[in-house]
């Protein structure tokens, strides 16, 4: 079984999925991703692949889900600031960070 996440992100975000210099996406710690996230990690500890499907527009680039981790603040997981509109996208406190692995082919 393979489980999918989808994300809608920003052009610039997409941009650098897709060549690979981004390498987590991070969502805040809300309902609609608590409930994801615990189903993801069930499927990763049981062996089975997870994938994530970015949008943006029309486009779409998938990647295999490494792992997730949580984070206390948005710069925790960048390791970073977040931009100005990251901060409005993400906002303050917790969340996930999904750490991306290979390109699906």
């Amino acid at each position: 079984m393979t489980y999918k996440l989808s994300f809608r992100i920003r052009k610039i975000y997409f941009v650098q999925i897709v060549a690979g210099t981004k390498t987590i996406e991070v969502r805040a710690q809300k309902p609609f991703w608590i409930l994801r996230v615990g189903r993801a990690v069930q499927q990763l500890l049981w062996g089975n692949p997870v994938i994530c499907t970015f949008v943006c527009g029309k486009e779409i680039h998938r990647r295999y889900l490494d792992r997730i981790e949580y984070y206390e603040t948005a710069a925790g997981a960048l390791g970073r600031p977040p931009s100005e509109q990251g901060l409005k996208d993400i906002g303050e406190g917790p969340v996930f960070g999904f750490h991306l692995g290979e390109v699906v082919s």
